[in-house]
């Protein structure tokens, strides 16, 4: 079995990234840290983030239409789901729909981290503030366009 430590894309079909070799990042809508990790993997069909929830952080609730997230808490944490908040221990996955307002919250007084992958890969974001259920939010609606050519099978662009 070989095993890949770069930050490198491999033509093999597989590619590993050690995350703090990414630098972090801030997320729009907020100070939260983040490390993308779609283009280090090399990844088409989804994306992928390391989330930093420092002490007392809340990321700005939202919800993706068109995109569904799937959550791997690395360490435990909260995660706020339609207004409410859910403890995930250490290794627990948490899924979310399109639709559903969620944000990463962190109530303790231990840095948190996150996995974070969604589908399809976002394409292009606008941003607009919501009411839904009666849970503020803020809308990152993604276009998913279709793109066919002769040497790749139908994929989502990135818009």
């Amino acid at each position: 079995m070989r095993a890949r430590s770069d930050a490198s894309p491999t033509t093999d079909g597989y590619s590993i990234v050690h995350p703090a070799d990414v630098p972090a990042d801030q997320f729009d809508t907020c100070e939260t840290a983040v490390r993308k990790l779609t283009e280090p993997l090399g990844a088409t069909e989804l994306r992928v983030n390391q989330v930093v929830v420092e002490p007392g952080e809340v990321t700005t609730p939202h919800f993706h239409e068109g995109q569904e997230e799937v959550f791997v808490s690395m360490d435990g944490g909260q995660l706020s789901l339609a207004g409410e908040v859910h403890d995930v221990p250490a290794g627990g996955v948490a899924r979310v729909a399109p639709e559903t307002v969620r944000s990463l919250v962190n109530h303790s007084d231990e840095t948190h981290v996150r996995l974070a992958v969604g589908a399809p890969p976002v394409g292009r974001r606008r941003l607009r503030v919501v009411r839904r259920r009666g849970v503020l939010g803020i809308v990152l609606r993604y276009t998913c366009e279709t793109v066919t050519t002769s040497k790749a099978p139908p994929r989502w662009s990135r818009g």
